[in-house]
């Protein structure tokens, strides 16, 4: 979030630490052994250098599929997974808002579950129903007495981000970056077929320099992307 003061900062700052240190119990044992698998859920605020995971998984993809790194394109998918879910005990996990029965799953084959990422001049309404092809689109802020609301801060639900390759993405969505894994400006498209719009992702809310990531995030119809685009809606990584 925006700066909150010293208080804010610790907090931020004890997250992290908690994150990293629940990384590090998988070392157990010998300090040079490397971690077999990443955590269910990663809080991108806790990341030294976020855009560095996009690499890691870029390279790892390679490697398992056997392909060319330039073959590789960025996908970012929203899910209806709330982070909770995830964090909670495998008893206690459920998939979907209103108690849905199926079960959320600890993490992905491929890829990894990432959280911490808000709105800047959009909201995100959620779409409930198994027939749903999507979690959900991007939407007007909320509104306090007939007026939009100034302030930021619509969290998106967990995102998969992952790499796939190019051959394997539907028609259209060909937005996915063009120069690898370490390109200065990375595009990630989304793996399903639909109306997105392009929403830079950016290490805070104060949106400062180049941004980190270029989401392509669902919108309800296919005219509106060029609207979000004209309103200069942006994420950030929440703090």
């Amino acid at each position: 979030a925006r700066a909150g003061g010293l208080a804010h900062w610790q907090a931020a700052l004890v997250r992290q630490l908690e994150q990293l240190l629940g990384w590090f119990a998988v070392f157990a044992g010998s300090p040079r052994r490397a971690p077999t698998h990443l955590p269910r859920l990663l809080w991108l605020g806790g990341l030294v250098n976020p855009r560095a995971l996009v690499a890691a998984l870029h390279r790892h993809a390679a490697k398992e599929l056997g392909c060319p790194l330039a073959d590789l394109a960025t996908v970012a998918r929203v899910t209806a997974i709330r982070p909770a879910q995830l964090l909670a005990p495998p008893a206690l996990r459920a998939g979907g808002a209103g108690g849905a029965t199926d079960a959320v799953p600890d993490a992905p084959d491929a890829g990894v579950f990432v959280h911490g990422l808000r709105l800047a001049g959009a909201g995100w309404r959620a779409v409930a129903g198994e027939g749903s092809a999507r979690a959900g689109h991007l939407c007007d802020p909320p509104t306090a007495d007939g007026h939009r609301a100034a302030a930021d801060g619509a969290e998106l639900p967990v995102l998969w981000l992952g790499a796939l390759p190019r051959g394997q993405l539907p028609a259209g969505s060909n937005e996915a970056d063009e120069a690898g894994a370490d390109a200065l400006l990375l595009r990630a498209c989304d793996a399903s077929a639909g109306a997105t719009a392009s929403v830079p992702l950016y290490a805070s809310a104060e949106r400062a320099g180049v941004p980190l990531l270029e989401l392509r995030l669902p919108v309800r119809r296919r005219r509106d992307g060029a609207e979000w685009l004209r309103r200069g809606v942006a994420a950030y990584i929440a703090l």
